[in-house]
């Protein structure tokens, strides 16, 4: 497929020029490992590709309507999505309770109160806890929230700062409690939620049973169960947001449960907005190898095989419409493919169209630092791998255009 250029593209590929270097060291390293060296961040060599239809039934029927795309289009997709990456949470339903453990009114010199909550979950005899905090600024009554998981804020960082005396509170906690984020350790799933069901190592799991970004997902959903409980909070008005492996998660969280109003994506590259079939930068082969434990088992069948996955990722993002997507991305995070970052939002844009929205209306990738779109939008801005003050700007503009008409 054509690949549209711009005064970021042609920035992109300058930039790329002094890469090789570094780039060939690490072909190196990887072919003296015994893997295909061939990381690629050229763009002339990315191969044709052809993405799958968003308005086609894999039956071949055609969607025209939004009532179309609910009542077919879009249950099959999600399932494909589930099925062969990010998998499905096991069945049976478990027992949870939250009990809020400490209050601190006078938090960040009294501009919040930060609630610590501790969520008890049990099923059968097994058990399983975990600590979210809830933060609110005390100058606003039903406060909209951002849910990102980020750790305990133990010095109110910037970002905190704008985001509380922007009238937004903050639900954040620790993806670790709920799935340990350890390479190559076999006890993650023994010490993870999984353990619930009886899951206690890799063999246990069905090839289309989820793993850690599965369980991350879920994980959101259970602190939204506790916003919803919360007297200070409009659960209504929840930003579901993540920066990295974090993205790839909000993604599908956003995806699973509709009652998060929006989400955001920075820098999710592989796994989360970039498009596989581009093959450049992070591939669905090198994540595999470095974090086997993410996807479901299913999606190593697509490692160096991208182009036979049903899906693709414009499909991740159309399955959050019409709820409101910002996806962000950085010129020189060459391992996310910021270019695929764009073009999957612009590519789900005709699902936003079915509901009358508009997106980021282009196939050009936009300047740098000048977002572009409305129900769906988009911005690649300068720096790399990072969530900066550039960009809490710009996600916090864009919930208060859609959370606080």
């Amino acid at each position: 497929m054509p690949h549209p250029e711009s005064e970021a593209t042609k920035y992109l590929c300058m930039r790329k020029i002094g890469l090789w270097l570094v780039v060939g060291s690490f072909a190196l390293h990887v072919y003296a490992q015994g893997s295909r060296p061939d990381v690629n961040y050229d763009e002339s060599k990315i191969p044709p590709y052809t993405l799958p239809e968003l308005l086609k039934t894999e039956k071949g029927e055609k969607i025209t309507t939004a009532k179309e795309w609910e009542k077919k289009r879009r249950p099959e997709l999600y399932q494909l999505f589930r099925d062969e990456m990010y998998g499905a949470m096991p069945e049976g339903k478990i027992n949870q309770k939250f009990t809020v453990i400490n209050i601190n009114k006078n938090f960040a010199d009294g501009l919040a109160t930060h609630k610590t909550v501790e969520i008890w979950m049990s099923r059968g005899d097994k058990s399983h806890k975990a600590t979210i905090h809830v933060y609110t600024p005390n100058a606003v009554k039903k406060v909209p929230m951002f849910m990102y998981f980020s750790g305990k804020q133990k010095e109110p960082k910037d970002w905190f700062i704008k985001l509380m005396k922007a009238g937004y509170g903050l639900c954040t906690g620790d993806n670790n409690e709920f799935f340990p984020d350890r390479p190559e350790d076999p006890t993650v799933y023994n010490e993870s939620v999984l353990s619930l069901w009886g899951y206690e190592n890799e063999n246990d799991l069905p090839k289309n049973a989820c793993r850690a970004l599965g369980v991350w997902a879920w994980a959101h959903s259970r602190a939204l169960d506790y916003l919803e409980k919360d007297k200070d909070v409009d659960a209504k008005r929840v930003v579901v947001m993540g920066h990295s492996r974090g993205g790839k998660l909000a993604a599908w969280a956003a995806a699973s449960d509709e009652r998060f109003a929006v989400a955001i994506l920075n820098n999710s590259g592989c796994g989360g907005a970039a498009l596989f079939r581009r093959k450049i930068g992070e591939t669905a082969y090198r994540i595999n190898l470095s974090f086997p434990y993410w996807f479901c088992g299913n999606f190593h069948k697509y490692s160096w095989n991208e182009d036979k996955l049903p899906v693709d990722q414009h499909g991740l993002i159309a399955l959050i419409a019409p709820r409101p997507v910002y996806v962000g991305s950085a010129v020189d995070d060459y391992w996310a493919d910021p270019k695929g970052e764009f073009l999957s939002i612009a590519h789900a844009e005709k699902v936003f169209n079915l509901y009358n929205y508009k997106g980021v209306q282009t196939m050009m990738l936009p300047p740098l630092n000048t977002p572009v779109g409305d129900r769906a939008a988009y911005h690649i801005r300068i720096g790399g791998h990072t969530l900066t003050d550039y960009d809490w700007e710009k996600y916090i503009q864009f919930a208060n255009k859609w959370l606080k008409k």
